[in-house]
Order: C-alpha cells, then sequence, then structure tokens
C-alpha cells in the first residue's frame, strides 16, 4: 500500500497540514497511521467531509393541518 505524507495530501486536498493532523487524531481519515511523529496517510484516501458545513434538508408534510386530528380523539 502506498502512504503519502500530510504536506502531499494537503497540496491534494487543499487544506492546510494542521486541519489534516487534527483530522488524523481524530480518526476522521480512514487508514492513517502514526509512525513516530509523522502520519502516514494512504494514497487512496478520500478527503473526508466538513462537518462544519450545514447540509440543508428539505421537510415535506409538515402543512398538515393535525386540527382535523386533534378533532377525532375522544377525551
Amino acid at each position: 500500500m502506498n502512504y503519502i505524507s500530510i504536506k502531499e495530501a494537503s497540496k491534494k486536498w487543499r487544506i492546510s497540514d494542521s486541519r489534516i493532523r487534527v483530522l488524523c487524531r481524530e480518526g476522521r481519515i480512514e487508514g492513517a497511521v502514526k509512525i513516530g511523529r509523522n502520519w502516514s496517510i494512504p494514497s487512496h484516501a478520500s478527503k473526508p467531509i466538513d462537518a462544519r458545513e450545514v447540509i440543508n434538508k428539505n421537510y415535506f408534510g409538515l402543512e398538515f393541518d393535525f386540527g382535523y386530528i386533534d378533532s377525532l380523539k375522544t377525551y
């Protein structure tokens, strides 16, 4: 298996070296191993999804009139 360094991964993924170290430390880069003081990242590893970005979801059916259901209840 071929490994790349943090510097090579930062050029490949266009993010900083320190951010890649944090991702490795958190275990978010699959297959990354620490050898001594340095991290080795598999060359086939993909860039992790940025958890800081918000994914907008559309929810359907929220405009349903629940008053009808409440009128069917017997108290």
